[in-house]
């Protein structure tokens, strides 16, 4: 049984989509009417998600398709949009009420079951044929989206990574100091914060990180001379002061 409540899914989903653009949730209407359109009701988690947080583009990459109304997720309107042009394509693999919600590219997708409440995952990949394209996960919707998540603090912790690598190697290597390289590191802890402000814990690679700027960047400065040092030893502060304000 998945541990994580729906509660704590979508109060994750709004935490990712803070490091994205403003996405506005899906109409009444238009739920509604994909339902009537797929045949079957869209799981309850699924259903919150798209009225209370967005319509579409939460979940791993570029977000999972929503509902008629919203953006459009690569080469697809919405999870309706899909659903008729593979449902009416000859010889369909896949049983009604699963609807196609991810697309990995390569013709794999992932779809949820909506002929159970938990929206229980399968995965379709024909690259080897459609015998046994359509694979069990094992997996909710819930699970599925914790996931997704655990992917994306991944991705954010291997981003500070490479921006604090870019500002603080060039400087220990004496090969100067880069403006540019300090505005991308500034973006990423802030980019941290939006997430992990709040959070019951920081990942320990991200603190670890965080925790070593300051003193890393200050002994740096001490392979300079001048106004040099002076300018690192400022940005150390403006880095310390960032991570601070980010983590409050």
């Amino acid at each position: 049984m998945n541990s994580v409540s729906d509660d704590e899914i979508i109060a994750a989903v709004r935490a990712e989509l803070a490091t994205k653009e403003p996405l506005v949730p899906a109409s009444q209407d238009a739920v509604d009417g994909a339902e009537r359109a797929i045949g079957y009701p869209l799981p309850p988690l699924l259903r919150r998600l798209y009225l209370e947080v967005a319509n579409g583009g939460f979940g791993p990459r570029g977000g999972v398709l929503g509902v008629p109304g919203g953006k459009w997720r690569g080469d697809w309107a919405d999870i309706v949009d899909v659903h008729q042009a593979f449902s009416a394509a000859p010889g369909s693999e896949v049983p009604d009420g699963l609807v196609w919600l991810f697309d990995w590219g390569d013709a794999v997708w992932s779809l949820v079951d909506c002929r159970d409440s938990a929206g229980m995952m399968f995965g379709w990949d024909p690259n080897h044929g459609l015998e046994g394209a359509l694979i069990p996960t094992g997996r909710n919707l819930a699970e599925w989206l914790s996931d997704a998540e655990a992917l994306m603090e991944k991705d954010l912790v291997g981003r500070l990574e490479e921006a604090a690598d870019r500002f603080v190697i060039p400087l220990r290597m004496n090969e100067g100091f880069d403006e540019q390289a300090l505005r991308k590191l500034e973006e990423e802890i802030d980019r941290c914060g939006t997430v992990w402000r709040g959070a019951a814990h920081v990942p320990k690679r991200a603190a670890l990180i965080l925790a070593e700027l300051h003193p890393s960047i200050e002994a740096c400065a001490w392979l300079y001379e001048g106004d040099m040092r002076q300018r690192i030893q400022e940005a150390g502060v403006m880095v310390s002061e960032a991570v601070i304000a980010a983590l409050d």
